[in-house]
């Protein structure tokens, strides 16, 4: 780095030495014509031509250089000029680089599936062909199965309504029974009530012509059709369940 700062001092130097010698030249040339000058005090023509020889030439330098400034202001400027255009061309150049290796990454993809494809495509073409009578015998059962899962839906939301409608019946009728039995229930309640307040005042009657609270003949009576509508509810019950577990429609007859 160093040698090339030296190199370019160098050149510097030189451009200003060959800048320098029109003005060198001229003070030489001015210097010799003051020292005849004052050596013969006498005018000489020739001196006095040379002399403005020496200024018209220094003179046409200065303009030479001022032409160079000029012309060394307008390159920078177009440099300048070129050099923003060159950025902006390296900016928009990478846009467009990054936008071709995004497509080339897609196209990439592509290809590749059209490759799986392709060779899925020539998987299936290996496997023999079918006729067109095998097809339609196909197509035909296809439809025939079709039908069949439709005709089977159907039936199943039939049969689900019937079975809803008739537990729903079923519960409505276990309600009333269940009503009936708590009413059956408080009037036996009512009677016993009843006969236990008469026998408290026929406190005079001897002990074994008194009924035993605990074995009336009406309440014996109401236990047993109690329990014969509790065991029918049950059966009831269980045959609903049965029913519903087997799949079978129910009976709400």
């Amino acid at each position: 780095m160093s040698h090339f700062n030296e190199i370019q001092d160098v050149v510097i130097r030189r451009r200003l030495e060959v800048e320098e010698r029109p003005l060198k030249k001229l003070a030489k040339r001015v210097s010799q014509v003051a020292h005849l000058r004052s050596a013969n005090d006498t005018k000489d023509g020739t001196n006095e031509g040379s002399l403005q020889a020496e200024f018209n030439s220094y003179d046409h330098t200065l303009r030479r250089l001022a032409l160079l400034m000029k012309a060394n202001e307008q390159e920078i400027a177009l440099y300048e000029k070129e050099t923003t255009t060159i950025k902006a061309t390296h900016r928009a150049a990478e846009l467009e680089i990054t936008r071709l290796k995004a497509e080339l990454k897609q196209e990439q993809e592509a290809q590749a599936d059209r490759a799986a494809y392709d060779t899925a495509a020539l998987d299936i073409q290996k496997t023999a062909p079918r006729s067109t009578k095998a097809q339609k015998v196909v197509i035909a059962k296809l439809r025939e199965e079709v039908a069949e899962l439709e005709r089977e839906k159907a039936m199943h939301s039939e049969t689900w309504q019937v079975r809803k409608s008739g537990f729903e019946d079923i519960m409505e009728r276990l309600a009333l029974l269940q009503k009936e039995i708590s009413g059956e229930k408080a009037d036996a309640e009512l009677r016993d009530a009843a006969e236990d307040s008469e026998e408290d005042e026929e406190g005079a009657v001897p002990s074994q012509t008194i009924r035993p609270p605990s074995e009336p003949a009406h309440s014996t009576e109401f236990v047993d059709v109690e329990n014969k509508k509790s065991d029918q509810t049950t059966i009831m019950s269980e045959n609903v369940y049965g029913q519903e577990a087997q799949g079978e429609p129910m009976d709400t007859t």
